[in-house]
């Protein structure tokens, strides 16, 4: 379940983000890759939702400092 909302939050990301997402989509396999490999879905969670989270904040702004 826990790889299952990873896939979805790197798909989402990856789709997201667009022209960005030659700078952050490496960053984003790493951690993925190391994030499946920690076989605490705890730790995962930890890991994924403060990254999704600060990734959505900075898109938000992104998206908003460019159409200002």
């Amino acid at each position: 379940m826990g790889l299952l909302i990873m896939i979805v939050i790197f798909l989402a990301l990856w789709k997201i983000l667009g022209t960005l997402g030659h700078i952050f989509l490496p960053i984003l396999a790493v951690l993925f890759i190391l994030a499946t490999w920690i076989p605490s879905q705890a730790i995962v969670m930890v890991i994924w939702v403060p990254i999704a989270i600060l990734y959505f904040i900075g898109l938000a702004g992104y998206k908003h400092a460019k159409y200002n």
